[in-house]
């Protein structure tokens, strides 16, 4: 399922709070600005939005395995999550597969640009087995995206949880905070910014 962003955008309200997407005082010297001032994110990317890719969904059958990702932009919606854990499930058997993998590290923000970040399979009580590396990118949007490789062997699957999505966390005055930053004011036509 490929997902084409939309050049249109609804300006967001005035505010002196930094987000993780929000690069103002930083020179493009870590990526390519656009015309908005913003970093450029793929406006190509699939889309991973199954249910049993979620790190609260159990193994289920059939078992489940990401062998046929290719290093394409991947971004986490819906049932399956909004962003890869940054902690590991700490079990086996989650995210319909035997092996669920998850993200080493912490996710960036968009003056960081394109970062590599370690994406570790848990397997028998090792957190971090068969660490593979995948890019990770924030977007001015307020989302997420994952250049994400072929898995090094099923049963392994890239999972998501629901976390970050504008409204749910945040920087305000250099603090991380939750709740709905003013940023994300409703669009006339209902879309979010």
């Amino acid at each position: 399922l490929l997902f084409h962003i939309e050049s249109a955008y609804c300006k967001p309200q005035p505010t002196t709070d930094h987000y993780p997407w929000d690069n103002q005082g930083f020179k493009d010297n870590r990526g390519t600005m656009d015309d908005r001032g913003s970093f450029r994110c793929p406006s190509v990317y699939r889309v991973l939005n199954q249910a049993w890719r979620n790190v609260n969904h159990g193994r289920g059958n059939p078992i489940r395995c990401d062998r046929g990702f290719r290093g394409e932009w991947y971004r986490f919606m819906g049932p399956a999550g909004t962003q890869m854990p940054t902690q590991s499930p700490g079990t086996m058997n989650v995210c319909g597969t035997y092996a669920p993998m998850w993200m080493n590290g912490t996710h960036p923000t968009v003056a960081d640009g394109e970062v590599s970040r370690q994406a570790c399979a848990y397997w028998q009580g090792n957190a971090c087995r068969y660490p593979t590396t995948i890019q990770v990118k924030a977007c001015r949007a307020g989302y997420y995206v994952y250049k994400l490789p072929r898995v090094p062997w099923c049963s392994l699957v890239y999972c998501g949880e629901s976390g970050f999505t504008g409204c749910h966390e945040y920087y305000a005055s250099g603090q991380r905070a939750s709740g709905c930053p003013p940023v994300f004011a409703n669009c006339p036509d209902g879309r979010l910014l």
